[in-house]
């Protein structure tokens, strides 16, 4: 599968290399000197701009450590999540209702051998 920057012919929304092909190869020396000296001020320029934004982004979120420590900080205020692992039961909420045994899909099949648990009495 080719890119499509290997076609003959494409130009890339930005304009790319095409864009300045003819100030730089067919043109004289000090023009193409001039055309490359545009184009290191323009990289530069836009290197400032994406230095000023992440320097105001460390100053508003913090740097690495700080955002780690935030995270945290608010897994340890948030409780934990109930574990949904089988065959365990809560420990957070000792008081559970028992489950519907009408649905088959709720049913817990009793090991052979083992005592059936005792209906509840009435008074």
């Amino acid at each position: 599968m080719s890119h499509p920057d290997d076609q003959p012919g494409f130009i890339p929304p930005h304009g790319g290399y095409q864009t300045y092909a003819t100030y730089i190869e067919n043109a004289p020396p000090e023009v193409a000197a001039n055309t490359l000296l545009c184009m290191i001020h323009q990289t530069n320029y836009l290197l400032d701009q994406l230095l000023r934004q992440l320097e105001q982004a460390f100053l508003r979120d913090g740097g690495l450590t700080e955002r780690l420590y935030q995270a945290r900080q608010q897994a340890r205020t948030v409780p934990p999540r109930p574990s949904f692992r089988r065959n365990r039961t809560d420990l957070t909420n000792p008081v559970t209702p028992p489950p519907n045994r009408s649905y088959p899909s709720n049913a817990v099949a009793q090991k052979q051998g083992a005592a059936k648990p005792k209906p509840p009495t009435q008074p």
